[in-house]
């Protein structure tokens, strides 16, 4: 066991040498797109919710008010899956005006970008595809590429050069590819496409 615990430090030690260790930091009330950290307000931009609707009491209040009306058919959660338990009229009402907006044929209502990834990916891919990934994208293309069990690499931060090799390296073996978005939630940073 000592073993164990020596080397688990010397990994924290190592985290701290690198300015990568992470730990909780308390913070105060959030405030929509804002924060209170300390005595500070400050642009909350690691959030998932970028417009601040979470906090939005007036949005809460009235979707209360207008389904209030309707207890037996509009519930708080689904208890289940769509797939398991049936799909709620609200979901098709929105995922349909969701395909007019974008004039579409259809669109999907994921309810988090993680299970988005997680389940695209394995529809899209399988063990004969490869899949490849800017090292700074988030951890769900790992968790979907491992379901779908599709080779996953990873290329060098915004190196194009190295993609380039990585596809070089594996075309012939591969039926098709996938690669990086533009947003690294890691680091909250924004690339062109």
């Amino acid at each position: 066991m000592p073993a164990l615990l020596d080397r688990m430090q010397n990994e924290l030690n190592a985290l701290h040498s690198r300015g990568r260790f992470r730990s909780l930091i308390g913070t105060n009330e959030r405030c929509g797109t804002q924060i209170e950290y300390g005595n500070e307000l400050l642009l909350n931009l690691s959030s998932n919710d970028y417009l601040g609707i979470g906090s939005r009491h007036d949005l809460f209040q009235n979707f209360l008010e207008r389904y209030s009306n309707y207890p037996d058919h509009y519930n708080l959660t689904s208890s289940s899956s769509r797939l398991l338990t049936g799909n709620s009229q609200l979901y098709a009402l929105l995922e349909s005006k969701l395909a007019h907006l974008y004039k579409r044929q259809a669109a999907l209502v994921f309810n988090s970008g993680y299970h988005a990834n997680t389940g695209i990916l394995p529809a899209l891919t399988n063990r004969h595809d490869l899949v490849l990934s800017d090292k700074l994208n988030h951890a769900s293309i790992i968790d979907g590429s491992r379901i779908a069990d599709a080779t996953f690499k990873r290329y060098r931060h915004l190196d194009y050069q190295h993609l380039e090799t990585l596809l070089k390296q594996t075309r012939e073996n591969i039926s098709r590819s996938s690669s990086s978005a533009n947003r690294f939630s890691a680091w909250t940073e924004i690339w062109p496409t």
